[in-house]
């Protein structure tokens, strides 16, 4: 990386197998990461702006379980032309729309995609056999809006669960053990708790959308040394600077 790596993520023994064959086959290019998206979509709410969150399903292959967005990979009917599109869409646009769709697919919940604003980029590391080239939109919902209330959905659904929360509940929630998150969701939470502070959820959409950073943030897997009580090395999850703050 260009940039120095200043955030170091130790990864749990239990969940560093694939980090760990592929620091052993000699760090081997990744995959090609899949175009997605993800969308933070932020509502005034008791005690301050609220982020609608989704536990994702058991029964998933990637992250199952985990707390998250609403989101998921760009299709080819996101990358269509449009009858009232003076071309085809750039990129910013296929994601909106993406995020929209996966949205309204996983919670019910409709915004235009027009309403959205970047705000941040990840991408999987290279030891993971499927990756994303995933970016975060930031929206607020619509005045008036009146979506489905927080549900339970059936066990084979790619959503488990979905509702409305403080982003500061959701980071102390997963701070206890209660719930699990990703690095990337973790990082999300903090800047928006950070932006919600004291603040409606337009202005807090406002601030974020000022301050996104669209440099993609790519972790990376290292040994660990083992330390002077020996035995074989851990794995750490390597971060650079502009990854922000990830509780």
């Amino acid at each position: 990386m260009n940039e120095p790596e200043t955030t170091v993520l130790p990864l749990p023994r239990e969940a560093d197998a694939t980090a760990r064959a592929w620091l052993e086959a000699g760090s081997p290019q990744g995959a090609p990461p899949r175009q997605a998206a993800s969308v933070c979509l932020l509502r005034d709410g008791d005690g301050g702006p609220q982020v609608l969150w989704i536990t994702r399903g058991h029964r998933l292959a990637v992250a199952p379980g985990l707390l998250a967005f609403p989101g998921g990979a760009v299709d080819d009917v996101d990358r269509l032309r449009r009858h009232d599109d003076p071309g085809y869409p750039d990129r910013f646009t296929v994601l909106a729309r993406a995020a929209v769709r996966e949205l309204a697919e996983e919670t019910g919940h409709r915004v235009p995609d027009r309403s959205l604003r970047p705000l941040v980029r990840w991408v999987t590391p290279e030891h993971e056999p499927r990756r994303y080239d995933s970016t975060f939109l930031v929206g607020r919902l619509p005045d008036g809006a009146v979506g489905p209330a927080p549900a339970t959905m059936p066990a084979d659904h790619e959503v488990h669960e979905h509702g409305w929360a403080r982003p500061a509940q959701l980071l102390a929630e997963v701070a206890s053990g209660a719930r699990s998150a990703l690095p990337p969701t973790r990082a999300v939470l903090a800047r928006l708790r950070d932006a919600t502070a004291g603040v409606d959820a337009a202005t807090a959409v406002d601030t974020l959308a000022a301050a996104a950073l669209l440099v993609p943030v790519v972790p990376r897997a290292t040994w660990r040394d083992p330390g002077p009580a020996g035995g074989p090395p851990g794995v750490d999850l390597l971060l650079p600077r502009h990854a922000g703050e990830v509780p």
